[in-house]
């Protein structure tokens, strides 16, 4: 079985999910869409310094989102005024779980969020708040065959692959309960 067979059922719970809905119907608020990307701005942070650590950043050149969300979040809070609600023990906890994979471990998280990007994104950009500078990648079709032909699909990665899709969905369980998205 494919790491990609394997996470489909929680692929789809994520999808599914109201704040995910929110997003791909174009009806996401600012203020809702700002604490998601704030809080996913930490976690890649994360996730991209680990990558970094252990080689994948330079062998998928073009990968990093963290400047461009970083750019996007900036651009939210100061033309909107909102201030993040920050959800630090939650974070907290993925990045330190990002932080004790091994190389190949570490694909599997770059996988699930990234990948997501590359693709969910891009019928994202155009509906959410502000110019999504996070979905335009220079060399998508490259990383996606890097990453596909680099991924190991062994229970303990499949494992990983599950776990960013858990912290995906507990983090848009938080901002939908904060900002009442049903």
């Amino acid at each position: 079985m494919t790491l990609r067979e394997f996470i489909k059922p929680i692929h789809d719970r994520a999808e599914h999910h109201p704040m995910a809905q929110s997003m791909i119907n174009g009806t996401v608020s600012v203020a809702a869409y700002t604490d998601l990307l704030a809080n996913l701005l930490i976690a890649y942070g994360d996730i991209e310094s680990k990558a970094r650590r252990v080689g994948w950043i330079d062998e998928l050149d073009g990968i990093s989102r963290f400047t461009a969300m970083l750019e996007d979040l900036v651009e939210l809070v100061s033309e909107h005024g909102i201030k993040p609600t920050i959800y630090n023990d939650f974070i907290a906890e993925y990045c330190d779980r990002v932080w004790q994979q091994s190389r190949e471990g570490t694909l599997a998280h770059v996988y699930v969020h990234h990948m997501g990007d590359m693709f969910g994104g891009q019928m994202l950009k155009g509906k959410l708040p502000g110019k999504c500078r996070r979905y335009v990648f220079e060399n998508k079709t490259d990383l996606v065959a890097r990453i596909r032909e680099n991924l190991v699909h062994d229970e303990a990665n499949m494992q990983e692959a599950v776990a960013a899709f858990d912290f995906v969905i507990g983090l848009y369980d938080r901002v939908t309960r904060k900002h009442n998205i049903h």
